[in-house]
């Protein structure tokens, strides 16, 4: 099986490191990025099947950017939203912006597995 590309868009070291490990194991070739301008720069060279992204991030907003990361992309990448802020509110408005799923933070192998399983990107 083909290994998936998947981005990290993330401002904390500890959860890209972290979500590389897991997703080399769930046989995807993760990138990471700690601000949306490169994240942007990523999706014009790659084909990503997945974009993981933070909300809050040093150069802007991850709901802001959603359009952006999706326009850029050479693909159609599945757009997963992570934040702490996992309100009612903040999903809505990712779900209308043009996420396909939202992960509320702490991030466990679970949430992300169970995120990538509901995209159609892993079967369990």
């Amino acid at each position: 099986m083909a290994q998936l590309n998947a981005l990290i868009i993330d401002d904390e070291n500890d959860i890209r490191f972290l979500m590389q490990i897991l997703l080399k194991s769930l046989n995807f070739q993760p990138l990471s990025s700690g601000l949306i301008s490169q994240g942007i720069e990523l999706v014009k060279s790659f084909d990503f099947s997945v974009v993981f992204m933070d909300i809050h991030l040093p150069d802007g907003s991850g709901l802001d950017a959603i359009e952006k990361i999706k326009k850029a992309s050479i693909g159609n990448p599945v757009i997963i939203m992570i934040s702490a802020n996992d309100g009612a509110a903040e999903r809505k408005t990712a779900k209308q912006r043009g996420a396909n799923f939202f992960i509320g933070k702490p991030l466990t192998k679970e949430k992300i597995i169970a995120a990538l399983v509901a995209t159609n990107l892993l079967k369990r």
